[in-house]
């Protein structure tokens, strides 16, 4: 819910999941925790975001002596921004400020370009196997 409020929050207009690409539970969340979900938008293609999200919690019972939250999530989400109709829309462009939010959308961008890779390849391997069945029956 967190990457949703974000990337609605980017684009301004409905946006949809598109991906989870993963989510790393580094460690268990005790009752009476206080968890704190933070989001981010972290690269801006065409027509998706990539979303990251990040878990700490502040131990309940330790929250006087121990003010040092302790990470406990981590996932990244791909996002579309829609139209009225439901279609996938351009975004606004990510503002970069600093040399993290660069390093971290030059990430993002590798991502982007091996995942549309790794499509492509999948869609060209499948079209050649539909045509290899095809072939079998003629």
């Amino acid at each position: 819910n967190a990457a949703g409020c974000s990337a609605y929050r980017h684009c301004r207009t409905n946006v949809v999941t598109v991906a989870i690409s993963s989510i790393d539970f580094i460690c268990l969340v005790q009752l009476g925790d206080v968890c704190t979900i933070q989001s981010r938008v972290v690269y801006c293609s065409h027509k998706t975001l990539e979303m990251e999200v990040r878990a700490t919690v502040t131990c309940a019972r330790t929250i006087v002596n121990d003010l040092q939250d302790k990470f406990v999530a981590f996932g990244r989400f791909t996002f579309a921004s829609l139209n009225e109709t439901g279609q996938a829309i351009a975004g606004p462009p990510l503002l970069l400020e600093s040399d993290e939010d660069f390093e971290r959308a030059f990430h993002g961008e590798q991502r982007y370009v091996a995942a549309k890779k790794a499509r492509e390849e999948e869609r060209r391997l499948a079209k050649a196997k539909r045509e290899k069945a095809l072939k079998s029956k003629l």
